[in-house]
């Protein structure tokens, strides 16, 4: 038996800004729906003696980047939660694996739209001209067709397909390049030069709108 957990959405916008309605929808539907899931079919599995467990997390469940720390939190939550019930499933013959995917091309920006329009655009946060400029940059980025920084769902699928399948699954599978980047850099660099690289991030989306 086997239990791919893909659910999940992006609530974007500055930390100060999350509500605890917002923060507790992010990861009900991310972590803990998920999680809940995977032990209600725990029992079947164990009782096999073998299956797969592959939760698709985020290069963002490596690192947390500003305006995506809810759903960073949430992944890296997940990614926590994956590490701690492999090393309880030893003995079982269940592994558990992480898929670590980059931009995809999927529905995830345009919910992300839907979810900022909602939840953002109340005119009291002192980012609201930043939200509204990411908001507009998303649409224009979802009318056009081929962007090619998006890897096709394809390229998902065929890691997963590994960790069904293969007699020795990976831990975790990175998918594009900047999933490799994200995961490299979680490792070496200390958390001075990340920040160093995610302020100056921050600065610029001040002076010219998200990027």
């Amino acid at each position: 038996g086997a239990l791919v957990n893909n659910a999940g959405y992006g609530q974007p916008g500055a930390v100060e800004d999350q509500r605890r309605a917002m923060l507790r929808r992010q990861f009900e539907v991310n972590l803990i729906g998920m999680q809940d899931l995977t032990n209600r079919l725990l029992p079947a599995l164990r009782g096999q003696g073998c299956g797969r467990i592959v939760n698709v997390s985020s290069v963002l469940g490596r690192v947390s980047m500003p305006f995506n720390a809810p759903y960073s939190a949430s992944k890296f939550a997940m990614e926590a939660l994956s590490d701690g019930l492999r090393v309880e499933l030893c003995d079982t013959g269940v592994a558990v694996s992480l898929i670590e995917p980059g931009a995809i091309e999927t529905a995830f920006r345009d919910n992300a739209v839907t979810h900022a329009e909602a939840e953002l655009l109340d005119g009291e946060s002192r980012f609201q001209a930043l939200y509204q400029q990411d908001i507009e940059r998303r649409r224009r980025r979802s009318s056009t067709r081929g962007d090619r920084k998006r890897y096709p769902p394809e390229a998902v699928a065929a890691k997963i397909c590994h960790a069904l399948e293969s007699p020795r699954p990976k831990r975790r599978y990175c998918i594009t390049p900047e999933a490799y980047v994200g995961a490299l850099a979680a490792r070496l660099l200390p958390a001075a030069i990340l920040d160093a690289v995610f302020i100056r991030k921050f600065r610029k989306a001040k002076d010219n709108g998200f990027r």
